[in-house]
């Protein structure tokens, strides 16, 4: 599966389209870009050297346009998919990445929804959950494979996902094991 446009949008199937939303993060990103754009403009319209050890103009302009712009927009328009079907669980990183990374239920050997507030965010790889792929929400899918790999993708909707859970991955899926309440159909 390349898109999501041959993906149908049924009740035994899931999809979820998370995003940053860390208000904090964005602040800091933000308030760095004007910190440059600011030094930037002081010495280009003003033409007043700025920082205790000035630079070339040139160079803040080429750093600014280098590093905390990309990095802004980057977090902007990244986008975590997730979706559930009966051939499998796909998932990407959008706009990065057109192709869905897919996980057989052949390949599953017990999947779960765990309580995963710890586990940080984005991508990254634990040796305790193995291979992270979380944007925050407090849940993720534990997913346990025949080959030993293991790996969690977040969710913000898992009382969706575990009813989808129960239909698409029968007797591998294990009931959630969370300090906080999941409703079970």
């Amino acid at each position: 599966m390349s898109s999501t446009k041959s993906f149908r949008k049924t009740t035994t199937n899931f999809y979820e389209k998370q995003k940053f939303n860390n208000v904090l993060l964005f602040s800091m990103l933000i308030l760095v870009e004007a910190l440059f754009i600011y030094a930037s403009m002081e010495q280009v319209v003003a033409n007043k050297p700025w920082g205790l050890k000035p630079t070339n103009t040139f160079l803040i302009i080429a750093v600014t346009a280098l590093i905390p712009t990309p990095i802004l927009i980057g977090f902007y328009l990244a986008r975590f998919e997730t979706i559930i079907n009966e051939d499998g669980i796909f998932y990407r990183w959008a706009p990065f990445t057109k192709k869905y990374k897919m996980i057989d239920w052949s390949s599953v050997v017990e999947i779960s929804i765990i309580d995963v507030t710890s586990a940080g965010l984005t991508w990254r790889f634990s040796s305790k959950y193995g291979e992270v792929q979380y944007l925050g929400g407090g849940f993720g899918i534990q997913i346990k494979m025949k080959s030993g790999r293991r790996r969690i993708i977040g969710t913000r909707k898992p009382e969706e996902i575990n009813r989808i859970l129960i239909r698409m991955a029968g007797p591998k899926y294990q009931p959630a094991t969370t300090k906080r309440s999941l409703e079970y159909d």
